[in-house]
C-alpha cells in the first residue's frame, strides 16, 4: 500500500476520514516523549485543518472498544512498574483502574464529539472473510481498512500494520516506514 505524507494532506469539505486509534491517542492522551511531541504536533496540525474544513470523521464501536482497552492496558503497565506481581484482574479492583476507566470514557466521549459513529455496515460473510484474513495483520486493522473501504474514507494512521493489508484505501501518515 502506498501511503502519503500527512504534511501533504489537503482535505476539503466533502473529505471523509477515519482516524486510527493511535492518532486519537496522539491527539487526546497525554504523552511526554520528545518523539511523541513532534508526532503530536504534526497530527494536531492535520486535525485542526480537518476540523476547520468540517470534514466528516467516522468511527465505530470496534474502535471505541480498542481505545478503552488500550488506555486501560497503558495505565495497567504504568501501575505495575512499581507493583510487578499484580494481574490485570486484580488491577481492576484498584482506584487506579477506576481513574483509568474514567479517563478512557472521557476520551471516548471527546472523540465522539468530533466523529460520527457508524454501525452495522458489514454482513456476516464480510466479517467471516475478515476473520479468515487475520493471519495477515491485526484483526482490528483489517476491520478498519475494510471499514474505510466501505465508507470510502481516508485513513490517517501511524501504525505500519496497514502495510500488510490488501484493501485499497487511501492512507496518510508520518510513519517513515511507509514514506521511504
Amino acid at each position: 500500500m502506498k501511503a502519503k505524507n500527512i504534511a501533504d494532506f489537503k482535505p476539503s469539505f466533502n473529505t471523509k476520514l477515519f482516524l486510527d486509534t493511535n492518532i486519537w491517542l496522539y491527539l487526546y492522551y497525554p504523552q511526554n516523549t520528545t518523539v511523541a511531541k513532534q508526532i503530536i504536533d504534526n497530527y494536531s496540525n492535520a486535525f485542526d485543518e480537518i476540523l476547520s474544513k468540517k470534514c466528516l470523521i467516522v468511527t465505530d464501536m470496534i474502535q471505541m472498544s480498542e481505545l478503552i482497552n488500550l488506555v486501560l492496558r497503558i495505565e495497567f503497565r504504568a501501575y505495575t512498574n512499581d507493583k510487578v506481581n499484580i494481574s490485570f484482574k486484580e488491577y481492576r479492583e484498584t482506584t487506579s483502574y477506576i481513574e483509568a476507566l474514567a479517563n478512557a470514557k472521557t476520551l471516548s466521549l471527546n472523540i465522539l464529539k468530533s466523529a460520527t459513529l457508524r454501525s452495522g455496515i458489514f454482513n456476516a460473510e464480510e466479517l467471516k472473510t475478515m476473520v479468515d484474513n487475520c493471519d495477515q495483520a491485526d484483526f482490528n486493522d483489517i476491520y478498519f481498512a475494510n471499514f474505510c473501504f466501505k465508507e470510502n474514507a481516508i485513513i490517517i494512521t501511524h501504525d505500519y500494520d496497514f502495510n500488510a493489508i490488501n484493501t485499497k484505501i487511501e492512507l496518510y501518515t508520518l510513519n517513515n516506514k511507509y514514506l521511504n
